[in-house]
């Protein structure tokens, strides 16, 4: 049970923390993008070498290993996408007047290159480590991918309250795809689906003896746990950044208006990116 509950609070720290330090430094980085970039791959490469090493230690250390190395490897393409490094070719806010599928392609086009980057990592580990013991990493990876997906998707589709004053101003045109004015089918459907998957991963936890299969499953279920607290914030009026008020400039940020076009085709209020909109 020490270890279950030790676990749990690892992966929370580990959450915490890193989504922190990426805030921190992508709006802290207006003029020093190389080096946070350099500082990125520095920790992906390291993300790579603990894996490697990783790879055949069925242990509960071997586990948390990897799930660390996963986490650096995403950090990375986190970062390389809120500096605008890797989105996609389309970097304009969506044509007012634009629906139906032109705005669904138009929409892939602002984020397709970053989709297929994190695509190509997930099947090359899953390739590299396919006879490793250690499959923490892969599904770490898997899960954090799985999940990010299905929030643009309810990005696009509907949620209420989901523009974020941790998003940084150069991504401000990506609001303007948002849907804000319903909550799509498509969040009960992934929350239920979710609800599930957390509920089998705790339970394989519970009835492992071994206690890499325990910390294995406790990660994912923790991380499964908290993707759906975060797509419950996008759908719930309250602060994003909460949690990570550190990590945001102590000084004002200069406001960037974009026309926000709902999914309804009307021009709605501008987004005020870099405080409450």
């Amino acid at each position: 049970m020490a270890l279950i509950f030790g676990t749990f609070g690892l992966a929370i720290l580990a959450w915490w923390g890193s989504t922190g330090l990426i805030v921190l430094a992508v709006r802290s980085s207006e003029k020093r993008h190389n080096l946070v970039m350099i500082g990125a791959a520095f920790m992906a490469a390291l993300g790579i070498a603990i894996l490697v090493v990783s790879a055949n230690a069925e242990t509960a250390g071997g586990a948390f290993s990897a799930f660390v190395g996963a986490l650096l490897i995403w950090a990375f393409f986190e970062v390389a996408f809120l500096l605008g490094w890797i989105t996609g070719p389309r970097k304009t806010p969506l044509p007012v007047n634009t629906s139906g599928t032109k705005r669904f392609r138009l929409a892939v086009e602002t984020v397709i290159h970053h989709e297929l980057a994190l695509v190509a990592t997930l099947a090359s580990l899953a390739v590299a480590l396919s006879n490793s013991a250690n499959q923490v990493g892969v599904m770490i990876f898997a899960l954090l991918w799985v999940m990010r997906l299905a929030s643009k998707f309810i990005l696009f589709f509907g949620a209420r309250h989901s523009l974020s004053e941790l998003a940084p101003p150069r991504l401000a045109y990506l609001q303007t795809y948002f849907c804000t004015d319903r909550t799509t089918l498509l969040f009960p459907v992934v929350m239920v689906l979710g609800t599930i998957g957390f509920a089998f991963l705790l339970r394989a936890a519970f009835l492992s003896d071994a206690p890499y299969f325990i910390v294995a499953h406790v990660l994912a279920a923790t991380f499964m746990l908290l993707a759906l607290a975060e797509l419950m914030f996008l759908n719930l009026p309250v602060r994003d950044s909460a949690l990570w008020t550190w990590a945001l400039p102590r000084s004002k940020p200069a406001k960037t208006d974009v026309p926000f076009i709902d999914n309804k085709n009307r021009p709605a209020q501008p987004v005020r990116v870099g405080g409450i909109s």
